[in-house]
């Protein structure tokens, strides 16, 4: 298959990038049966958009791939230009950033060392042996990242230094004054790569990729639906977006509890960073440049609920499709629940954006 060329102006186009994903764009398909399920059930007062999905879960043969591997894309340019010897990263213990790291820095020979943090996305009611130990866990076993998890005497010394009190970045520097020791090169990249200046690049140019798509399919996306958590998916395509002067409604489901505020505050502050590497102001992005939905989080950030684990089945039975527990499940249960609410019109076209993450559900030993 011929590479897929993706048109970006300057500067977008200088900044170095890596190629970790296929060379063509990211499959896109019709929801036919979910569609047709929706609107087969729907009442007189609910309309029914055209669905669609675009794989990122099948974007690369990087330990099954993933929307990190778009981010890691122009990350791992620059650590490669830093000649970093090793990767520390941070997250869960069931973190997809985690594994997706490993993986690529296993591609281009870079060491990687994982800090997680166990008290994050511990689920209530699951086998917590098969948490620890199946699902991305396993992954990063074979992929040989080292695993350093934070400690409570890490947990003490962040809430000694005040602010969000996070284990796993003490347990991260610890890791990197002792590579440095031994003669290393660390290259740290937050939970998500969504803290990392570059981290918003992969999904403002994934904008640049639907349109693309959309021009050869000659069909325009009302609207894009995406889990939302750590911010620089939702944040990168709200830049790209912008730069297209594309208005498309952008709506992330948040994956997590936190405040919606708190998640508005780093997908904003994702989007603007990024505007001034592609040629934008940091003032051209607003918060109402994208939308966030925090009704169907399941009630904590790894944790399952029936709402959940319907809209996982849901999709499994009409589509063959997998979603996972921690994102993309939610995810479609805010889609669908907002379409049920009658938040498009029957003659919308709505992508959804499935990140990845289905490795996680292995270490969902209760979910059948």
């Amino acid at each position: 298959m011929a590479p897929f060329a993706v048109r970006l102006p300057k500067p977008f186009a200088d900044i170095s990038r890596v190629a970790l994903m296929y060379p063509h764009a990211t499959h896109m398909e019709p929801l036919s049966n979910l569609t047709k399920h929706l609107r087969n059930e729907a009442d007189a007062s609910q309309s029914v958009p055209n669905l669609w999905i675009k794989h990122e879960d099948t974007n690369s043969a990087l330990a099954y791939g993933g929307n990190k591997v778009r981010k890691l894309e122009y990350v791992i340019a620059d650590a490669v230009a830093q000649k970093a010897t090793h990767l520390v990263t941070v997250g869960g213990v069931q973190s997809n950033s985690q594994r997706q790291v490993a993986a690529a820095g296993n591609r281009y020979g870079i060491k990687t060392v994982l800090t997680p943090d166990p008290t994050i996305g511990n689920p209530s009611g699951e086998d917590r042996s098969a948490y620890d130990s199946a699902g991305n866990v396993q992954i990063n076993s074979v992929l040989g990242a080292e695993w350093k998890p934070s400690t409570p005497e890490d947990k003490a010394d962040a809430n000694k230094e005040g602010g969000d009190g996070l284990a796993y970045e003490v347990a991260a520097r610890r890791e990197m004054d002792r590579i440095k020791a031994e003669g290393g090169t660390p290259y740290f990249i937050p939970s998500g790569a969504s803290l990392h200046k570059l981290g918003g690049l992969g999904f403002a140019r994934f904008a640049f990729e639907v349109k693309e798509q959309e021009n050869e399919l000659e069909m325009i996306f009302d609207a894009i639906v995406v889990s939302t958590a750590s911010g620089s998916t939702l944040g990168g395509m709200a830049v790209g977006f912008k730069l297209l002067e594309d208005d498309k409604r952008l709506i992330g489901i948040q994956a997590t509890s936190c405040d919606l505020s708190e998640t508005s505050r780093v997908v904003l502050a994702s989007a603007k960073n990024t505007a001034k590497l592609i040629g934008l102001q940091e003032d051209d992005i607003t918060e109402k440049d994208f939308e966030l939905e925090g009704r169907f989080n399941g009630g904590a950030y790894g944790h399952l609920n029936d709402e959940t684990k319907e809209a996982i089945k849901l999709l499994a039975s009409t589509e063959g499709i997998l979603t996972d527990p921690v994102y993309t499940g939610k995810a479609v249960a805010g889609l669908i629940g907002l379409i049920r609410e009658g938040a498009f019109d029957a003659t919308h076209n709505v992508l959804f954006v499935h990140t990845g993450g289905t490795p996680a559900l292995s270490a969902y030993s209760s979910f059948s």
